[in-house]
């Protein structure tokens, strides 16, 4: 991970990062940024993907890499005696189109611009024909974006209660889409860097790769589910 945050450092993908220290959770040893560690990794009781989530997420420290436009980058790894036994990758993109990457890492100007952008969208929603030529410039330079955070998690463990062993969380806590394996940092930040920042592909070569056995179930295999082939 130190690699990862140097190299989004230097392509200015990244305007802080936090280092990964490893600490004790039960019987396993969790690798993940400093503050997680006060909450082993349980975070926020807040609903997955609203506002106050990733606001906690931001003044906590609770990430990787604070990303030039806003989004977060989480990476944390469980390990038992030296093997792999859980991961947790996310993608927490901003729910803010941030005009300059200063509001990204100023969390009081970003709350300003969020309250000053909420009230418009609410002034403009009370409206019942908001087609004035103002009112419609304001619909198209709001700043406030729909986005789910795309959380990919492999746990063993989970796969006791019925739950896939590697899936992916999308727009919802409860949705847990089936993943062929566990990922490795490679496939992450390829996925996130092909999708959202295809300009910086450069990135992706610069971190190593690392390859898992499938642990997708047969049953899991006759819906939709989210599959890679092996590069390595």
């Amino acid at each position: 991970m130190a690699r990862l945050n140097a190299v989004l450092l230097e392509g200015d993908i990244a305007i802080a990062v936090n280092p990964a220290i490893r600490f004790p959770v039960g019987e396993k040893t969790r690798l993940s940024w400093p503050n997680a560690k006060q909450t082993l990794g349980l975070l926020t009781g807040n609903p997955f993907g609203c506002l106050s989530e990733y606001l906690d997420y931001v003044r906590g420290g609770h990430y990787t890499s604070l990303l030039f436009d806003g989004a977060l980058l989480q990476l944390s790894f469980d390990f038992k005696h030296d093997q792999l036994v859980g991961h947790r990758y996310c993608y927490y993109p901003c729910p803010l189109a941030i005009p300059d990457p200063s509001f990204a890492s100023n969390t009081d100007a970003w709350v300003d611009l969020l309250e000053q952008n909420l009230f418009t969208e609410i002034e403009l929603s009370s409206l019942e024909n908001a087609s004035s030529e103002n009112d419609m410039r304001n619909k198209r330079h709001s700043l406030l974006r729909l986005r789910s955070p795309i959380r990919f998690d492999f746990s063993p463990d989970a796969a006791a209660d019925g739950e896939p062993v590697s899936h992916v969380h999308l727009n919802s806590a409860d949705a847990r889409i089936p993943v062929h394996s566990a990922l490795s940092i490679k496939a992450f930040i390829r996925f996130v860097i092909t999708h959202f920042y295809p300009k910086h592909l450069e990135v992706v070569d610069s971190v190593g790769d690392h390859a898992y056995a499938r642990c997708i179930s047969l049953e899991e295999e006759r819906n939709l589910y989210i599959n890679c082939r092996a590069t390595i």
